[in-house]
């Protein structure tokens, strides 16, 4: 964002920074500009380079953007650039083009997730089309305990196969220095095997390279 600031979502009001600057989300970037070569150039080197069981994109989310090049292809499309409702449906469907042309570099024989959208109703697309199973995000002591028992029975609808990503922070996810104990993850694991899921346990691996053990 910082080296490409013509990659950077561009607000209707013309901004590109929200006010919020410690907030992680303060500058979000678009899709339809040469960022998402940078990304499906990343996605590519992996699959090709690594033994993986599949690629999982976090904070993936429908951004809307008045930039150039969202301007020219929207009038293309007959949608209307000054209209906030054509804006976003503009943005919806090049996320779903997006998570569509991710899909064929990942193939088919690997799990494939994306993380971000909370729309349900929205996401039948991601769910039929683009996912290769359903997971939750569900952290319950940032998120709550009940979170995870309402979702893992919504979820189990949708796919055959569920995940539930847990992980070692304790107080929230990334908490670096955090500690989660024994009894808490053992209420993660647990809570998804009774309801039939399977588990993700993250984590962030440090300078030197290795996870925790």
């Amino acid at each position: 964002a910082k080296r490409h600031r013509d990659w950077v979502t561009l607000e209707s009001n013309g901004k590109l920074y929200k006010d919020n600057k410690v907030d992680s989300f303060f500058r979000t970037m678009c899709y339809h500009t040469p960022y998402r070569d940078y990304i499906k150039g990343m996605i590519k080197e992996v699959v090709d380079n690594y033994d993986i069981d599949g690629i999982f994109l976090d904070c993936f989310d429908v951004r809307p953007c008045v930039g150039n090049e969202c301007i020219v292809d929207m009038k293309k499309l007959g949608f209307d650039p000054s209209n906030e409702k054509d804006v976003y449906e503009f943005a919806r469907k090049d996320y779903l083009d997006f998570c569509s042309e991710i899909k064929q570099i990942v193939g088919k024989d690997k799990y494939f997730y994306i993380n971000g959208w909370r729309d349900f109703t929205a996401n039948k697309v991601l769910q039929e089309e683009i996912h290769s199973h359903a997971e939750i995000e569900g952290l319950p002591s940032s998120l709550g305990y009940d979170y995870y028992a309402t979702n893992v029975a919504y979820a189990r609808v949708l796919k055959e196969k569920v995940l539930n990503m847990t992980g070692r922070f304790q107080f929230s996810w990334s908490d670096f220095g955090g500690y989660k104990g024994k009894a808490s993850l053992e209420n993660d694991l647990w809570d998804s095997l009774l309801n039939g899921a399977e588990y993700c346990i993250g984590d962030h691996m440090n300078p030197a390279g290795n996870l925790d053990k």
